[in-house]
């Protein structure tokens, strides 16, 4: 099954057969950066982030979460992250902390932490 194609890193697969159809496959390899926070900022932020990230293995993409809860910020997000990501998912149930790091991203989904929970690749099919 194939899905959206992305500008991004490009990797093209080939048939070697010269009389065989010819089929091209584009696999496309997205940088996604995410935050997670939740209201108790305990558990559901921590889960999110889980889940995000099996997604993006599943997909083939690669991500880089952020945590934000009652402990604060935990694996937080550089100027090159943002600079270098494709997209960015917030997922949260409350106003994240430093938010202004992503006033220029172009591809942005917002989201609840429980939607991570539930279906994160739903998350990813939005860019």
């Amino acid at each position: 099954m194939l899905q959206k194609l992305y500008k991004s890193d490009t990797f093209y697969l080939l048939p070697r057969a010269r009389n065989a159809l010819s089929i091209t496959v584009v696999l496309t390899i997205m940088r996604i950066i995410a935050v997670t926070a939740c209201k108790s900022g305990i558990a559901h932020a921590f889960m999110a982030a889980e889940n995000l990230e099996k997604a993006a293995k599943r997909l083939g993409h690669a991500i880089k979460v952020e945590t934000q809860g009652a402990i604060g910020i935990e694996n937080e997000l550089t100027t090159a992250d943002v600079d270098a990501a494709d997209g960015l998912i917030i997922a949260s149930d409350v106003g994240i902390a430093r938010d202004h790091r992503f006033a220029g991203m172009r591809k942005k989904v917002q989201s609840s932490a429980l939607a991570a929970l539930k279906n994160p690749e739903a998350l990813f099919a939005q860019f």
